[in-house]
């Protein structure tokens, strides 16, 4: 539950982060906004990252402790982080980042009445020099609206460098295989909307330890994850949210709902997969109505739902992702 008297909850889960930790939390102590409590969770690290925790608790109350003795990962941990949280926004903090300093402010001052802000991400090497680039030109331009469709296919807002209203934060996104950020941006859009701040910046520090967001390198992926298949389930886990949310309008969320079932029945479940699923595309078209999504939107959506509704679905691979959902 909020605390009306507190503006932000910032959550930093913390695993084997010494090497950069103490950085990132003085760039976060710094920030020209005050108002605002670190919550910070060491997942059993072995480096000494929990000393750097309680130095910093000891010098500055904002800071909130809680440990783990087995390493559980990140969304268990954020999930524990946000049951604690008291602000009536939160934000998300990974443990080898640096914040501009009127990050927090920024992004305040912008989110308005939507429910999600996000800004930009300036890629910086392990000494912390910048390395030319963002994020954004590797996933993508800025997107931001209300209703905006263009959110169920691409992921292009990072956790590390939102803002969203507390109520926004369903603890649902971390139960999923799809990135959480995703999630809270499919969310927002159907929400009060997402807006772009590009002025408020995270440094994103990339180095060999990198676990989640290491771009410019080749990423595997599992010879079972296709990446037709990779788009399926994020769609699937998308509208899992969506459907169930009561940040969502009941008349969203009835959409939804039946865009699901189309998609579990019509397109995963199907004995034998055609080339082109016109059930599954006629359902999307129609959710589309449903929605209100107008010109070019419309158009976008429908060739990325193409892209979905061609190729075939391993047997295997729908029957362990249902069983196991």
């Amino acid at each position: 539950m909020s605390d009306p008297s507190l503006e932000i909850s910032i959550l930093l889960p913390v695993y084997n982060g010494a090497v950069f930790l103490r950085e990132q939390v003085s760039s976060i102590l710094s920030q020209t906004a005050r108002d605002f409590e670190l919550l910070t969770h060491d997942d059993a690290s072995t480096d000494g990252s929990g000393e750097i925790l309680r130095s910093a608790a000891a010098r500055d109350p904002r800071v909130k402790l809680s440990a783990a003795k087995v390493n559980s990962g990140q969304k268990f941990a954020l999930r524990a982080l946000l049951a604690r949280s008291t602000g009536r926004f939160v934000m998300f903090s990974d443990q080898d980042d640096l914040w501009h300093p009127n990050k927090i402010e920024t992004l305040r001052a912008a989110i308005g009445e939507a429910s999600l802000c996000y800004g930009a991400s300036h890629l910086i090497d392990a000494a912390g020099r910048p390395l030319g680039r963002t994020i954004f030109d590797h996933n993508g331009a800025a997107i931001e609206g209300r209703d905006n469709t263009d959110f169920l296919f691409r992921s292009v807002v990072s956790g590390h460098a939102l803002l969203a209203r507390r109520e926004a934060v369903d603890p649902a996104v971390f139960l999923f295989g799809t990135e959480y950020d995703w999630l809270l941006a499919v969310l927002a859009t159907f929400s009060r909307g997402v807006v772009h701040a590009p002025e408020a910046i995270t440094y994103h520090r990339q180095h060999d330890g990198n676990q989640v967001n290491a771009f410019g390198g080749a990423k595997a992926r599992p010879k079972s994850q296709s990446k037709h298949w990779h788009r399926v389930m994020r769609l699937h886990d998308a509208l899992s949210v969506l459907r169930a949310s009561d940040q969502i309008a009941d008349e969203k969320r009835a959409v939804f709902n039946r865009l699901y079932r189309s998609l579990r029945e019509d397109l995963m479940l199907v004995p034998r997969a055609p080339v082109f699923n016109a059930r599954f595309a006629a359902s999307f078209a129609q959710a589309l109505d449903g929605l209100a999504v107008g010109e070019p939107g419309r158009r976008r959506a429908i060739k990325a739902i193409d892209k979905i509704c061609r190729g075939v679905l391993h047997p295997k691979s729908v029957r362990d992702a249902l069983t196991g959902r």
